[in-house]
């Protein structure tokens, strides 16, 4: 089983975190790094790619730059186009973003899809959101509130344009009956501390 990971870079500080948990499932890395976000801004070309290098230099990795304008799907419209490039043919993909983390146990059911008949997997939001100082947020909820398909089998033809929302590959939409509802959450770090929850729209 070929497990490929990408994640898109483009503000969030801890990114590197996330870079590392991914490490400990997955056999190669795809990342996007977009031009106009803070982290390229602070780190430029050579900067981000020795600390990708440093994390994950063991690991197969292909890099690539962006300045288009972001929107929800084309980033992840480009991670595709950047597998039919490599021609790689993963068996599976992990599209975390880059303030998301999954919890224990996901290498088991990464696997139970790879040997199942269904597609993708739902996964849920971690509830309570995790914050540093151990503030509750959203009164205990989750962001966002329904789960999403960060986790897919990867097959010649996929597309997210017509993007219908929740993460789904477009092709993958209205396969509800060969989707599995994840156990294993997502711990979303966009609120982790006070200054990150100043830069949410969210009514505490």
């Amino acid at each position: 089983m070929k497990v490929t990971a990408t994640l898109a870079l483009y503000d969030f500080p801890l990114w590197r975190d996330s870079l590392r948990a991914m490490s400990k499932y997955v056999d190669r890395f795809i990342i996007r790094v977009d031009e106009n976000g803070s982290i390229f801004k602070e780190h430029g070309w050579m900067g981000v790619l020795h600390q990708i290098d440093q994390i994950v230099g063991d690991f197969p990795a292909a890099v690539f730059f962006r300045s288009d304008p972001w929107n929800r799907w084309n980033w992840r419209e480009d991670f595709l186009e950047e597998i039919r490039m490599l021609d790689e043919n993963p068996d599976i993909i992990v599209q975390l973003d880059e303030d998301e983390i999954f919890g224990t146990g996901i290498d088991q059911e990464i696997k139970e899809l790879h040997e199942s008949d269904a597609v993708a997997i739902m996964s849920p939001y971690r509830s309570p959101m995790p914050t540093a100082d151990g503030t509750i947020i959203l009164n205990g909820g989750t962001y966002p509130g329904d789960p999403h398909m960060k986790i897919y089998k990867y097959r010649k033809g996929l597309t997210f344009k017509n993007y219908t929302g929740w993460a789904r590959v477009t092709n993958y939409a209205d396969e509800s009956s060969r989707l599995i509802r994840g156990t294993v959450p997502i711990y979303h770090y966009c609120c982790w501390t006070p200054e990150m929850r100043e830069r949410k729209d969210f009514k505490w």
